[in-house]
Protein backbone atom coordinates (compact mmCIF):
# COMPACT_ATOMS: atom_id res chain seq x y z
CA UNK A 1 0.00 0.00 0.00
CA UNK A 2 2.49 2.00 0.97
CA UNK A 3 4.89 1.94 -2.51
CA UNK A 4 0.96 2.58 -4.55
CA UNK A 5 1.02 5.44 -2.10
CA UNK A 6 4.10 6.74 -3.41
CA UNK A 7 3.36 6.45 -6.82
CA UNK A 8 0.02 8.60 -6.73
CA UNK A 9 2.17 11.14 -5.19
CA UNK A 10 4.87 11.08 -7.31
CA UNK A 11 2.47 11.30 -10.48
CA UNK A 12 0.63 13.99 -9.11
CA UNK A 13 3.80 15.85 -8.39
CA UNK A 14 4.75 15.30 -12.15
CA UNK A 15 1.55 16.44 -13.37
CA UNK A 16 1.44 19.85 -11.27
CA UNK A 17 5.58 20.47 -12.22
CA UNK A 18 4.18 20.00 -16.29
CA UNK A 19 1.93 22.61 -15.90
CA UNK A 20 3.51 25.10 -13.96
CA UNK A 21 6.12 24.76 -16.41
CA UNK A 22 3.68 25.26 -19.60
CA UNK A 23 4.75 21.77 -21.15
CA UNK A 24 1.33 20.17 -21.13
CA UNK A 25 0.94 17.45 -23.74
CA UNK A 26 -1.45 19.22 -26.62
CA UNK A 27 -3.54 15.57 -26.74
CA UNK A 28 -5.51 17.58 -29.61
CA UNK A 29 -5.37 15.72 -33.22
CA UNK A 30 -4.87 18.42 -36.07
CA UNK A 31 -6.77 16.63 -39.25
CA UNK A 32 -5.47 16.92 -42.42
CA UNK A 33 -7.80 19.16 -44.41
CA UNK A 34 -10.51 17.06 -46.68
CA UNK A 35 -8.70 16.84 -50.18
CA UNK A 36 -11.29 17.60 -52.91
CA UNK A 37 -11.47 15.16 -56.17
CA UNK A 38 -10.79 16.65 -59.23
CA UNK A 39 -13.77 16.05 -60.96
CA UNK A 40 -15.27 18.13 -58.50
CA UNK A 41 -13.30 21.25 -58.39
CA UNK A 42 -13.01 21.46 -61.97
CA UNK A 43 -15.68 19.93 -64.05
CA UNK A 44 -14.00 17.88 -67.15
CA UNK A 45 -16.76 18.07 -69.13
CA UNK A 46 -18.64 21.20 -69.93
CA UNK A 47 -22.22 21.97 -71.80
CA UNK A 48 -21.35 22.57 -75.29
CA UNK A 49 -22.33 26.18 -76.89
CA UNK A 50 -22.42 25.15 -80.64
CA UNK A 51 -22.79 21.65 -82.30
CA UNK A 52 -20.60 20.61 -84.24
CA UNK A 53 -20.49 19.45 -87.43
CA UNK A 54 -18.40 16.01 -88.14
CA UNK A 55 -17.64 13.89 -91.36
CA UNK A 56 -19.69 10.30 -91.20
CA UNK A 57 -17.81 7.42 -91.65
CA UNK A 58 -19.64 5.66 -94.63
CA UNK A 59 -19.87 5.67 -98.19
CA UNK A 60 -20.84 9.03 -100.29
CA UNK A 61 -21.28 11.92 -98.72
CA UNK A 62 -23.47 11.72 -96.60
CA UNK A 63 -25.14 8.93 -93.44
CA UNK A 64 -26.28 5.81 -94.97
CA UNK A 65 -29.33 4.07 -93.28
CA UNK A 66 -30.39 0.87 -92.96
CA UNK A 67 -31.70 -0.82 -95.84
CA UNK A 68 -35.24 -2.42 -95.42
CA UNK A 69 -34.12 -5.55 -95.82
CA UNK A 70 -32.16 -5.31 -92.45
CA UNK A 71 -35.38 -4.72 -90.59
CA UNK A 72 -35.35 -6.89 -87.37
CA UNK A 73 -37.33 -10.34 -87.73
CA UNK A 74 -38.76 -9.14 -84.20
CA UNK A 75 -41.07 -7.62 -81.75
CA UNK A 76 -39.20 -4.39 -82.60
CA UNK A 77 -39.09 -5.04 -86.37
CA UNK A 78 -42.80 -4.95 -86.40
CA UNK A 79 -42.86 -1.68 -84.93
CA UNK A 80 -40.53 -0.29 -87.40
CA UNK A 81 -42.47 -2.04 -90.13
CA UNK A 82 -45.30 -0.43 -88.84
CA UNK A 83 -44.14 3.01 -88.30
CA UNK A 84 -42.49 2.78 -91.68
CA UNK A 85 -45.96 2.10 -92.79
CA UNK A 86 -47.46 5.01 -91.22
CA UNK A 87 -44.94 7.35 -92.17
CA UNK A 88 -45.36 6.34 -96.45
CA UNK A 89 -48.60 6.04 -96.31
CA UNK A 90 -49.99 8.20 -93.45
CA UNK A 91 -53.30 8.90 -95.08
CA UNK A 92 -54.31 4.94 -94.77
CA UNK A 93 -52.24 3.88 -91.30
CA UNK A 94 -52.63 7.31 -89.18
CA UNK A 95 -55.98 8.30 -91.01
CA UNK A 96 -57.77 8.90 -87.62
CA UNK A 97 -55.07 12.18 -86.91
CA UNK A 98 -54.92 13.41 -89.88
CA UNK A 99 -57.02 16.65 -91.12
CA UNK A 100 -55.64 17.19 -94.98
CA UNK A 101 -54.48 15.11 -97.83
CA UNK A 102 -50.82 14.83 -96.74
CA UNK A 103 -48.16 11.91 -96.06
CA UNK A 104 -45.22 12.25 -93.81
CA UNK A 105 -43.15 11.50 -96.78
CA UNK A 106 -44.35 14.67 -98.42
CA UNK A 107 -42.25 16.58 -96.40
CA UNK A 108 -39.45 13.87 -95.29
CA UNK A 109 -38.86 12.66 -99.00
CA UNK A 110 -37.73 9.01 -99.75
CA UNK A 111 -39.29 7.53 -96.58
CA UNK A 112 -37.20 10.03 -94.45
CA UNK A 113 -34.10 8.28 -95.90
CA UNK A 114 -33.26 11.90 -98.04
CA UNK A 115 -30.15 14.01 -97.38
CA UNK A 116 -31.40 17.90 -97.63
CA UNK A 117 -35.06 16.31 -97.26
CA UNK A 118 -35.09 16.54 -93.71
CA UNK A 119 -34.38 13.29 -92.82
CA UNK A 120 -35.30 11.77 -90.15
CA UNK A 121 -31.56 10.01 -89.56
CA UNK A 122 -30.50 13.73 -88.91
CA UNK A 123 -33.17 14.80 -86.44
CA UNK A 124 -33.66 12.08 -84.27
CA UNK A 125 -30.23 11.85 -82.32
CA UNK A 126 -30.41 16.06 -81.85
CA UNK A 127 -33.78 15.80 -79.17
CA UNK A 128 -34.38 16.68 -77.02
CA UNK A 129 -33.21 20.20 -78.12
CA UNK A 130 -34.77 23.58 -77.58
CA UNK A 131 -37.20 24.69 -80.14
CA UNK A 132 -37.39 28.43 -80.83
CA UNK A 133 -41.01 28.44 -82.04
CA UNK A 134 -41.83 26.44 -78.58
CA UNK A 135 -39.55 28.35 -76.69
CA UNK A 136 -39.06 25.49 -74.91
CA UNK A 137 -37.30 21.98 -74.84
CA UNK A 138 -39.10 19.16 -76.37
CA UNK A 139 -39.09 15.69 -77.22
CA UNK A 140 -38.75 13.63 -80.23
CA UNK A 141 -42.40 12.79 -79.77
CA UNK A 142 -43.46 16.40 -79.37
CA UNK A 143 -42.29 17.01 -82.19
CA UNK A 144 -43.80 14.63 -84.02
CA UNK A 145 -47.04 15.79 -82.21
CA UNK A 146 -46.50 18.76 -83.68
CA UNK A 147 -46.45 17.56 -87.31
CA UNK A 148 -49.38 15.96 -86.99
CA UNK A 149 -51.15 19.01 -85.59
CA UNK A 150 -49.39 22.02 -88.02
CA UNK A 151 -48.23 20.10 -91.42
CA UNK A 152 -51.16 17.62 -91.25
CA UNK A 153 -53.55 19.97 -90.00
CA UNK A 154 -55.11 17.24 -87.55
CA UNK A 155 -54.42 15.94 -84.31
CA UNK A 156 -51.72 15.07 -82.39
CA UNK A 157 -51.09 11.33 -81.44
CA UNK A 158 -50.61 10.77 -77.79
CA UNK A 159 -46.97 9.39 -76.65
CA UNK A 160 -48.28 6.18 -75.75
CA UNK A 161 -50.33 5.28 -78.89
CA UNK A 162 -49.40 2.46 -80.78
CA UNK A 163 -48.46 4.97 -84.00
CA UNK A 164 -46.20 7.17 -82.02
CA UNK A 165 -44.49 4.42 -80.65
CA UNK A 166 -44.17 2.76 -84.40
CA UNK A 167 -42.67 6.42 -85.57
CA UNK A 168 -40.41 6.43 -82.81
CA UNK A 169 -39.30 2.89 -83.20
CA UNK A 170 -38.63 3.76 -86.97
CA UNK A 171 -36.97 6.71 -86.75
CA UNK A 172 -34.47 4.69 -84.42
CA UNK A 173 -33.89 2.29 -86.94
CA UNK A 174 -33.10 4.97 -89.62
CA UNK A 175 -30.33 6.25 -86.99
CA UNK A 176 -28.80 3.10 -86.56
CA UNK A 177 -25.02 3.99 -86.12
CA UNK A 178 -26.08 7.82 -85.78
CA UNK A 179 -23.82 9.88 -83.15
CA UNK A 180 -26.23 11.65 -80.42
CA UNK A 181 -26.27 15.38 -80.53
CA UNK A 182 -24.13 15.61 -83.73
CA UNK A 183 -25.24 17.95 -86.49
CA UNK A 184 -24.79 15.79 -89.80
CA UNK A 185 -24.23 16.41 -93.32
CA UNK A 186 -27.64 16.48 -95.34
CA UNK A 187 -29.78 17.06 -91.72
CA UNK A 188 -32.75 19.56 -92.41
CA UNK A 189 -33.53 21.09 -95.72
CA UNK A 190 -31.06 22.21 -98.48
CA UNK A 191 -30.94 25.99 -98.08
CA UNK A 192 -31.91 28.51 -100.57
CA UNK A 193 -29.33 31.11 -101.69
CA UNK A 194 -31.13 34.30 -102.39
CA UNK A 195 -29.56 35.53 -106.00
CA UNK A 196 -31.66 38.72 -106.17
CA UNK A 197 -33.54 41.20 -103.37
CA UNK A 198 -37.42 40.22 -102.84
CA UNK A 199 -39.58 43.27 -104.72
CA UNK A 200 -42.92 44.32 -104.62
CA UNK A 201 -43.35 44.59 -108.50
CA UNK A 202 -41.53 41.84 -109.02
CA UNK A 203 -42.48 39.68 -106.86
Amino acid sequence: MQQIRLLMTLSLFLLVLSASTGQTQDMSIELEPLEVRPSLATPRLSLPTNLTTVPVVNPGEYFVPPYIEDIPDDKYGDFVKMGRNIFVNTQEYGKRYVGNGLNCTNCHLSEGRKANAAPLWGAYGMYPMYRVKNSEVVTFEERIQDCFKYSLDGIAPTVDSQEMEALVAYAHWLSTGVPVRVVLPGRGLTPINRTRTPSTENG
